[in-house]
């Protein structure tokens, strides 16, 4: 139905999620007015915070089936820490639902020299 462009979650940073190429398994149409979300939690299922959860990931006006959410840099969590996110789609009615969960590991930005 769709990929999840795979997420680096960077300590202190906004972040940029993007679900790509979003369509109907039956037609291959995009669909480009679904409700997509999602939630960061610790392994043990608590949310993370720092921002409101479940967050939307929102359709990107003039693409085909592409949607983007930010993740906000007043996280709280460390680096090195490994999360779970939990990513779900739905088209609404018939028009199909798909989540995703998935590790994510929080890394510190670290200069190129």
């Amino acid at each position: 139905m769709a990929s999840v462009v795979p997420l680096r979650l960077l300590k202190n940073n906004d972040m940029s999620l993007e679900l790509d190429s979003v369509a109907d398994a039956r037609t291959l149409s995009a669909l480009n007015s679904g409700v997509s979300t999602i939630t960061l939690t610790t392994l043990t299922g608590t949310e993370i915070s720092g921002q409101a959860w479940p967050t939307l990931i929102e359709y990107v006006s003039g693409s085909s089936g592409t949607y983007r959410g930010i993740l906000g840099n007043d996280l709280t969590v460390t680096a090195g820490q490994k999360l779970l996110a939990l990513v779900t789609f739905s088209a609404g009615g018939s028009g199909g639902y798909a989540e995703w969960e998935f590790d994510v590991i929080v890394r510190k930005r670290r200069s190129r020299s």
